[in-house]
């Protein structure tokens, strides 16, 4: 499947299940101490901080890990794909959910 028709599929099955424009929760696990790089990078995404909704963290039990969620009001479903690109290149991403 060429990366156009992936695209298309993602965003067609985003909006399915989605309300745009609204609240969409991104989901990362990050090495501790990276947190401050996802909000902002979303937040920088997104047209700024008043964008972000709520910010929800978890440590994993042995402390080597953080999962981050953050909630954010996003326009459009192609503007979730374009956060989730910019998110798996940042340091300290190991997943993107």
């Amino acid at each position: 499947m060429s990366d156009n028709k992936k695209m298309e599929s993602a965003v067609l099955l985003l909006s399915e299940h989605h309300t745009f424009p609204g609240a969409f929760d991104f989901r990362t696990v990050i090495r501790p101490g990276h947190q401050g790089a996802v909000v902002s990078a979303i937040a920088t995404a997104l047209d700024g901080e008043r964008c972000i909704l709520d910010v929800r963290t978890k440590d994993s039990s042995g402390g080597k890990y953080r999962s981050v969620k953050v909630s954010a009001t996003v326009p459009c479903a192609e503007e979730v794909i374009r956060v989730w690109s910019i998110l798996r290149v940042l340091d300290g991403v190991l997943t993107v959910l």
